[in-house]
């Protein structure tokens, strides 16, 4: 699951501003062999790119979903006496009595295991590998490996997988290799479209999956004990992570184009899904961190192209591919500047559209969620203050947005300190144990009536996150422009411990150390700065602006009650509130696509 493993970006020393956590306490692998690691992960995204996503794509098109089935059922039970032996060895005897037989049934009334069998006979099966043997027998993994072609691993997971290769009767077979390729190719089928999304979108993908692997790697289960009531706008919020788009290949079907940037003179990738005929075109402005292929952009974006809306979407302003683009300021964060840099990509973007697909434009709606609708409400609220010859908008649309960054990003440090609160003694096993359920919640479900996380481990997760798109941003600022306030040099190879001091640095700490001192060079001061990070500057120009409509969900973590009520005074019935769903947590939900469609209609 994609974006479970995007909030489990953590960095080994990650601390707040006052340090709560060291490397002593978190339990991470060390990364000794970062540089190495790093070209073994840059081939393997080569190699999943230009080879096994491909053949992955040709399997899951060529072979219907009963057939694929099948194949993964017989896949399953050819490796049955590798579990059975493992579960042995770790004196499950339970298990591997239970696991023998589904191995019999399946092998015998399920044709070789191509059905399932077993199942319907209440014969679920268990887990069994030679990881879970080693890390039973008491070794325990130290040290981060990337495995040419395999992708991460440890000092106990690599030497596992060679004794699971040597166990699999798949090695041994001869003159059948080419019969055999489908089973291979469907156990890559589950893994591939995942590794090669994160791949893809995520700033670095590396760092993340080290930083994931040591609990999604783990054999034994966490403490799914409650240690309090849950928190329900946070739980929604991380509940973003389990929406996808309902057409597995609706995000390989959009274009990628390369438009040139008059105002930075780079070249910047947006995507792009166009009708054939003409259609209204959205142009999608998404969060903080999002690229342009992210989850919950994807989600949006095919949602409103099957409204019959040709859809363009781009990563957002703190995205190192925005901001190492499409920024003509070192650092983001100042939202006049911001929108400016917003504004004149989207005018190069549209002149492209309108190059590519001459006389397909109907319409043009600037939408936008999160930070992307902020901004696309400042665009908005300054319309006739916009360069001449920029892109004209019919509409805007804001999803979820902050009215007030500051009190947005302090809510965020806020949630990124909650381990301050926890007793020194059990801090580091309480913050190991909420990534560990983070992890297991991929395999396994909480006991019955036990929520996954309570308010405190929740509001971490989702503090978490957002830390880590600030850590990103800033090591891409320290690489472009290096900061008097870092002492760690930055390194394409090595980076751990830049990250770990980034890390340090909250969006408080941003906005005051880095932000304001660099935007008073340009004559802005620290009080115009902060001025502008609010909406209600611009009250009078969005209630009097028809054009542009809200939707909102009342129990949003970046809106505050009174934020509620400016909403409403200044927007009236142009905007429309869900009863829940946190901050992002409810883009899939069929209520929040009614109602978004009904906007859309309107837009239409």
């Amino acid at each position: 699951m994609v974006a479970f493993i995007g909030i489990l970006a953590i960095s080994c020393g990650g601390t707040a501003p006052t340090p709560v956590m060291s490397p002593k306490t978190t339990k991470q692998l060390a990364d000794p062999l970062e540089p190495m690691n790093r070209v073994t992960w840059e081939l393997n995204r080569r190699v999943t790119f230009g080879i096994l996503e491909p053949a992955t794509n040709v399997y899951l098109t060529t072979f219907p979903k009963p057939v694929r089935q099948s194949i993964g059922n017989m896949r399953d039970n050819l490796t049955g006496p590798l579990r059975i032996t493992n579960q042995i060895l770790q004196g499950r005897w339970n298990d591997s009595g239970e696991e023998a037989l589904r191995f019999l049934a399946n092998t015998t009334v399920g044709i070789g295991g191509l059905f399932d069998v077993a199942d319907r006979m209440d014969l679920p099966g268990s887990r069994g590998s030679f990881n879970q043997t080693f890390q039973h027998w008491g070794w325990q993994p130290d040290t981060y490996v990337v495995l040419p072609f395999l992708g991460p691993s440890d000092n106990v997971a690599a030497p596992a997988r060679a004794m699971d290769v040597v166990g699999d009767p798949l090695t041994y077979v001869a003159g059948l290799e080419f019969a055999l390729i489908a089973p291979r190719v469907h156990q890559l089928s589950d893994i591939i479209p995942q590794a090669a999304s994160v791949m893809r979108t995520e700033a670095d993908s590396y760092d993340l999956v080290r930083q994931a692997w040591p609990y999604l790697s783990r054999t034994t289960p966490p403490d799914w004990t409650p240690r309090g009531a849950p928190d329900v706008a946070t739980l929604e919020t991380l509940a973003a992570a389990r929406y996808k788009p309902t057409d597995p290949w609706f995000a390989l079907r959009g274009k990628r184009h390369l438009v040139r940037l008059p105002h930075t003179g780079k070249d910047f990738s947006y995507q792009s899904w166009m009708h054939k005929g003409p259609a209204p075109l959205v142009f999608l402005s998404p969060g903080i961190g999002s690229h342009r292929m992210s989850g919950n952009v994807m989600v949006l974006a095919e949602a409103i192209h099957n409204m019959g809306f040709s859809v363009v979407t781009i990563s957002g302003m703190f995205h190192p591919e925005f901001m190492e683009h499409a920024s003509s300021s070192s650092m983001p964060g100042n939202p006049v500047t911001d929108r400016a840099d917003l504004l004149a990509t989207l005018t190069a973007i549209d002149a492209s559209i309108d190059r590519k697909y001459r006389g397909r434009v109907t319409k043009r709606v600037l939408a936008g969620f999160s930070l992307g609708g902020f901004s696309a409400l400042q665009l908005a609220a300054t319309e006739p203050d916009h360069a001449p010859g920029s892109v004209r908008f019919d509409h805007y649309l804001t999803i979820q947005a902050p009215v007030d960054l500051g009190q947005a990003y302090r809510t965020l440090d806020q949630y990124y300190e909650v381990p301050a609160s926890w007793p020194e003694k059990v801090r580091a096993q309480q913050f190991d144990n909420t990534f560990h359920k983070l992890a297991a919640l991929i395999d396994q479900r909480p006991p019955e009536g036990v929520p996954p996380f309570d308010a405190d481990e929740s509001k971490l997760l989702v503090g978490y996150a957002f830390r880590v798109v600030l850590r990103n941003s800033l090591y891409s600022i320290q690489q472009r422009t290096p900061s008097d306030l870092v002492s760690v040099p930055t390194s394409t190879w090595r980076r751990e411990n830049s990250y770990r001091e980034l890390m340090n640095f909250s969006f408080d700490d941003y906005i005051k150390q880095w932000l304001a001192p660099e935007e008073l060079k340009k004559g802005v001061t620290e009080k115009c700065l902060f001025n502008a990070t609010t909406l209600r500057s611009h009250e009078r120009a969005l209630s009097m602006n028809r054009r542009v409509h809200l939707i909102g969900n009342r129990n949003d973590i970046l809106v505050s009650p009174q934020d509620m009520q400016w909403i409403n005074a200044t927007f009236g019935d142009r905007a429309i509130w869900m009863p829940s769903g946190g901050h992002l947590g409810n883009f899939g939900d069929p209520q929040f696509l009614k109602v978004l469609g009904g906007v859309m209609n309107e837009i239409r």
